[in-house]
């Protein structure tokens, strides 16, 4: 998702609001980061078909789909990785 972000091609006129998406990626990968060195290395089928739902030049719909998915899918991300830190130090300290 976040490959695709960066090689996303939007209509002329929507190039500020690729911007927006591009900090987006940034502020995940950042906070990514902060929490963990935690890696993210999984393909699946359903990658593939948003590749091909986000392929061409984008227009106002396809950009703010896009944007939507990515929020949904880190937020997921950024969930795990809190929940993993909670059972560690759960194993740990009970």
């Amino acid at each position: 998702m976040i490959e695709l972000i960066k090689e996303v091609k939007v209509e002329p006129h929507l190039k500020e609001f690729t911007e927006i998406l591009k900090k987006d990626v940034e502020q995940f990968n950042e906070r990514i980061e902060r929490l963990n060195t935690f890696r993210i290395e999984f393909v699946s089928a359903v990658s593939d078909k948003q590749a091909r739902e986000f392929n061409g030049v984008l227009d106002y719909k396809k950009l703010v789909k896009l944007r939507n998915r990515f929020i949904y899918m880190t937020t997921d991300v950024i969930r795990l990785i809190s929940f993993r830190t909670e059972a560690i130090e759960t194993a740990i300290y009970t």
